[in-house]
């Protein structure tokens, strides 16, 4: 019975999100106060660890949340000001036929866009419909084409989150995820031509298939070799590549916009800098701040190393490029 009583705050989590189709922030107040009385009640744990394991749930997700709010704040300021748009309709002129576009677009800056802590849906999936595709196809392959990477997106947000849960550390934990999402991502590109409504083995097809493997095999290898956070973003830009050398070149005459990459630049040099040297590593490892809500559970926030710090540098830099008016 105890068994029971202990599972059913997954339960009911799971309850309200699928069925009650609450949101996440809607989830977790209710979650949290039903725990709380559990383990009171029938558990008997101390109030004062119950409030004391809360903050220290707060401390240890605060690098997480510092990516995640970078990332969505610096989406938001790229779009509106319409900077995203730019490269984007810059990368698509690049090549010709539109199933070269739908590669590159989906698989290539779908990945590259996430890797690098970008919503990609709202401005992939104009510029997929501005291929050719049907409005409910361009929506589906701006989510479909990064799919397959999304554990190793975001900088490594999600397999941060894993590390966290299990205990593994996250040099140990690349290898098996990057593998697993290599299957995912060819996976996934394989069913491009069932969105687009073509034949499944049709050249074209076949196509996305080896640039879903290009996409995967670049992200395995930059995991295991260079670092995590620099994984979806490398196979995104790996994917790009393949299509440019192995597609006609398009005619469209834009000027590459400097301006626009500059965040981009910035954010992926910082990252690739921490983690290609280990000598700067190590010194950077240095500065770091320590927490400890829970005695027995130090947190350690390294801004020069983790990722959220060089996302928020790309955000200033963009609202001083590009002020909203």
């Amino acid at each position: 019975m105890r068994f029971l009583l202990a599972c059913s705050p997954i339960l009911l989590v799971f309850g309200l999100a699928f069925f009650g189709r609450r949101s996440a922030l809607a989830i977790a107040l209710p979650g949290l106060l039903y725990t709380s009385f559990l383990c009171v009640a029938v558990f008997e744990t101390p109030v004062r660890v119950i409030i004391l394991s809360a903050f220290d749930g707060v401390v240890t997700t605060l690098p997480l949340l510092l990516a995640v709010y970078a990332g969505m704040l610096l989406s938001s300021v790229l779009s509106d000001t319409g900077s995203l748009g730019r490269v984007m309709t810059w990368l698509s002129g690049r090549v010709r036929a539109s199933g070269s576009q739908v590669g590159l677009l989906s698989i290539g800056a779908g990945n590259f866009l996430e890797g690098v802590g970008v919503i990609a849906e709202p401005v992939l999936a104009p510029m997929l419909k501005a291929t050719g595709l049907s409005p409910s196809a361009s929506a589906t392959l701006s989510i479909q084409g990064y799919a397959g990477l999304m554990t190793l997106a975001f900088a490594g947000v999600i397999v941060r989150v894993l590390s966290l849960v299990t205990g593994i550390g996250m040099d140990a934990l690349a290898d098996p995820v990057a593998g697993i999402s290599l299957v995912a991502a060819v996976l996934l590109a394989a069913a491009i031509p069932l969105v687009t409504g073509e034949g499944f083995m049709t050249r074209r097809g076949m196509g996305f298939v080896l640039l879903g493997f290009v996409s995967g095999a670049a992200a395995w290898g930059t995991a295991r070799t260079v670092g995590m956070s620099l994984a979806a973003m490398c196979g995104g830009l790996a994917a790009m590549f393949a299509v440019w050398i192995s597609s006609e070149r398009g005619d469209r005459g834009e000027r590459m916009p400097f301006r626009d990459l500059f965040p981009f630049c910035v954010l992926v040099a910082g990252l690739a800098v921490v983690n290609l040297f280990p000598a700067v590593r190590f010194l950077l490892d240095r500065i770091s701040f320590t927490f400890a809500v829970v005695p027995t559970h130090p947190v350690v926030l390294r801004p020069l190393t983790d990722p959220y710090t060089y996302l928020w540098c790309a955000l200033v830099l963009s609202l001083v490029l590009f002020p909203r008016t």
